[in-house]
């Protein structure tokens, strides 16, 4: 007898294939399932916020460039929401959050692009919240890691009330959900419990034809402008005015920089927000004395940004700075406030991202001043430092 080969084996190699690949199924499944639980979680704990809020949950991006958990709109600005479940101790090591070892960088990044995308398609500011779900002590996270701010998950209503950062009023809020409503996975929002329906996505057009946004069934078919486009834009011409005075407002800022002798040229000056009222230049007398003039290092000048927090109403706004990075043979960086009199002074120094303590305490609404941080070395020299001018919310703390 010839026997060749051997019976079965290609059978039971598929087997062996489909079931490694049901198990990573399953595994998949099991993430999947914790995912939403959690979501469904943070859903309700945000429902704690009051009712001039609104929530919009599982959208996806424009231009298919991903999903994100929640959105939340209200009077002081808008907010994008990540929940992140992680296991194990948590370190900051730099300008970035470990878990277990685990760098949390991607799901910074994340939240940061995805913010990003959403200021763009709702045309106004949005701040991406990592809220870490199975953490406790908010002692132990750093308010913010290069523009996100990181809170353990039952904190993040809390957050988000004391967090804000842009005035929208009303009628604005309703303009940026009417934007936001689209990206829904399922279509309708919710309010007290009744289903609210949301209009259909357009129809197509010819393609000669430009749609610069979208229009509703209700909206009239004639080329008459509607009440909301009128009124976008009035604010948009309100914002270039307001564009045009801050301008101005930074050529006065620029003569008045050439005059500091700690600089060997005017820096750049780039207000972080265009207020939407005129600012009131604050008149805090710095705390500490004059900087004096030591060697400059040939290392670029730390990024400059700032996040506004209200750690209880009354209290006033606290300017938090943001972690700038990592710098070789870094002593300190060092927080300066240009005074009433054109001298710069030193207000606060900080080592790690853990920032609160180098905050800008009691400030009041639609505050402007003018800052800069400088890296500050071992061997005592220090780095370019770009003035840049801050300005609190609108809103009062």
């Amino acid at each position: 007898m010839i026997e060749g080969g051997v019976a079965g084996v290609s059978a039971q190699s598929l087997a062996a294939e489909r079931r490694a690949q049901a198990e990573r199924l399953t595994a998949e499944a099991s993430r999947l399932d914790a995912t939403a639980t959690d979501e469904r979680w943070m859903s309700n704990h945000l429902a704690q916020l009051p009712s001039s809020y609104a929530l919009l949950h599982d959208l996806s991006l424009p231009d298919g460039r991903g999903r994100v958990d929640h959105v939340v709109v209200g009077p002081g600005g808008a907010f994008v929401v990540l929940t992140r479940r992680v296991d194990g101790a948590l370190t900051v090591q730099g300008d970035q959050l470990f878990a277990g070892g685990h760098s949390l960088k991607p799901a910074f990044d994340g939240a940061r692009l995805s913010a990003q995308a959403l200021t763009h398609g709702l045309g106004t500011p949005v701040v991406p919240i990592i809220a870490l779900v199975g953490v406790s002590a908010l002692g132990t996270l750093p308010g913010a890691i290069d523009g996100v701010l990181v809170t353990p998950a039952d904190h993040t209503a809390q957050m988000v009330g004391r967090g804000s950062h842009t005035q929208l009023t009303g009628p604005q809020m309703s303009e940026v959900i009417d934007r936001v409503a689209p990206m829904l996975s399922v279509p309708g929002v919710r309010a007290r419990g009744a289903a609210v329906p949301v209009p259909p996505p357009p129809a197509p057009v010819p393609p000669q034809r430009v749609v610069s946004q979208a229009v509703t069934p209700a909206a009239a078919p004639k080329p008459a402008r509607t009440p909301r486009q009128q009124h976008s834009r009035r604010f948009n011409v309100a914002v270039a005015g307001m564009l045009l005075l801050t301008a101005f407002a930074g050529g006065t800022l620029m003569r008045t920089l050439f005059q500091d002798s700690t600089s060997s040229a005017a820096p750049a000056v780039t207000p972080a927000v265009v207020p939407t009222t005129l600012p009131v230049v604050a008149t805090v007398a710095p705390t500490t004395a004059v900087v004096a003039k030591p060697k400059i290092a040939k290392i670029k000048a730390p990024k400059v940004a700032f996040m506004p927090i209200c750690p209880a109403p009354g209290e006033g706004w606290s300017m938090v700075p943001a972690w700038p990075g990592k710098v070789k043979n870094l002593a300190k960086y060092q927080l300066e406030m240009l005074g009433a009199d054109g001298t710069w002074a030193a207000v606060s120094a900080f080592t790690s991202s853990n920032t609160l303590s180098a905050a800008i305490t009691a400030q009041g609404p639609n505050t402007t001043l003018t800052v800069r941080i400088a890296a500050i070395l071992k061997n005592g020299s220090r780095s370019p430092a770009t003035a840049t001018p801050i300005i609190t919310p609108a809103t009062s703390c």
